[in-house]
């Protein structure tokens, strides 16, 4: 059986590329606080409050881009690995 062009390009364009991170940071979040503050607790931990809400992932927005202004990175450079319904995060930049 062969495979056409269209089928091969298709079959490429299904495969995950996934980058490695090339750092993880460990985030303590604290939504719907009375002010913003962002406090760095470690080599690789914080502590961030916000005044986002919880709801529709505003405050995880907000934390990362918060997150993003300290390390002078664009947002869309980091992502939420583990933790995006936890107080608990960790924040792959990449």
């Amino acid at each position: 059986m062969k495979t056409t062009s269209s089928q091969s390009t298709t079959k490429k364009s299904l495969k995950k590329t996934s980058k490695k991170p090339i750092q993880r940071f460990f985030v303590k979040a604290k939504a719907n606080a009375k002010q913003v503050n962002i406090e760095k607790t470690g080599e690789s931990r914080f502590t961030i409050s916000v005044t986002s809400p919880r709801e529709k992932n505003k405050a995880n927005e907000a934390i990362i881009k918060i997150l993003a202004k300290e390390l002078n990175v664009a947002p869309s450079n980091l992502r939420i690995a583990s933790g995006a319904r936890s107080s608990n995060k960790i924040i792959e930049l990449q």
